[in-house]
């Protein structure tokens, strides 16, 4: 019993503090990698990607039968959700002067700028990440007669187990 009053009672205090966690005058920034803000002080610009908090409702395509109708409203619904979550980040990444690409399915942007433009875009509500771009390498593919060599026959598997002699 004193261990759900002391949880209750942090509970209460942690509740009661909570609005003075938030900026004043409007939502807390969206967080920013810290990686991005070492690669802006060293390069001045980068790529960096602004990640939304708008998700489609695509609750409704379940009961669309036809595949074609339920993949058109599956990507007009996404399409309309990243365009009203990015339609204040557009204005404010053209007005820098910056370039910008929009992504529709994940409701992300992937900007060329600077720290201020960053700042400001972090600011904005509905904006929860700001983040460097990632850049995955492509793994090159392995030639089929080199797999095929160290493999082997398909048997040696057969063999290891006794199965032959079973």
């Amino acid at each position: 019993m004193r261990s759900i009053r002391a949880l209750l009672a942090v509970v209460l205090i942690v509740g009661a503090a909570g609005p003075a966690w938030a900026a004043p005058g409007g939502p807390r920034p969206a967080a920013v990698s810290p990686a991005l803000v070492t690669q802006l002080a060293e390069t001045g610009t980068g790529r960096f990607v602004v990640v939304f908090s708008g998700s489609a409702d695509l609750g409704e395509a379940a009961g669309i039968d036809d595949f074609t109708r339920r993949g058109r409203f599956v990507v007009e619904e996404l399409e309309a959700t990243a365009s009203r979550s990015q339609a204040t980040a557009l204005v404010v990444v053209t007005d820098a002067g910056a370039s910008v690409e929009s992504f529709w399915v994940r409701n992300t942007m992937v900007v060329d700028g600077d720290a201020d433009l960053v700042e400001a875009l972090a600011g904005l509500p509905g904006v929860t990440e700001v983040r460097p771009e990632r850049i995955f390498p492509l793994v090159e593919p392995v030639e089929r007669a080199i797999v095929a060599q160290a493999v082997g026959s398909p048997e040696w598997g057969v063999d290891k187990v006794g199965a032959p002699s079973a």
